[in-house]
């Protein structure tokens, strides 16, 4: 089973994230950490800050964290335009 515990959410520069979880014991050499970020509308603002969470987690624990993002409202076009749809998802 994972346990899994919550972390500040407060990022070196300053920023919050709404929910981070680390795996804890020897569980983060198998698994990674993980983001959740509640947000109204996505936008490329948006897209890099949670890229720079992303990046700061892996430069701390060197692993490749997992994000879910509940988009309330929208995902702005300049989102959409880079994105792809794919038929296969991993389980």
């Amino acid at each position: 089973m994972l346990s899994t515990s919550p972390i500040s959410p407060q990022w070196p520069n300053g920023k919050v994230s709404d929910i981070v979880y680390l795996p804890v014991n020897d569980a983060p050499k198998k698994y990674p950490p993980i983001i959740v970020e509640v947000q109204h509308t996505v936008d490329l603002h948006f897209m890099f800050r949670l890229m720079s969470y992303c990046q700061q987690l892996f430069l701390q624990h060197k692993v490749v964290p997992v994000v879910f993002v509940f988009v309330i409202s929208q995902i702005k076009h300049e989102v959409t335009v880079n994105c792809k749809t794919s038929r296969s998802h991993i389980i």
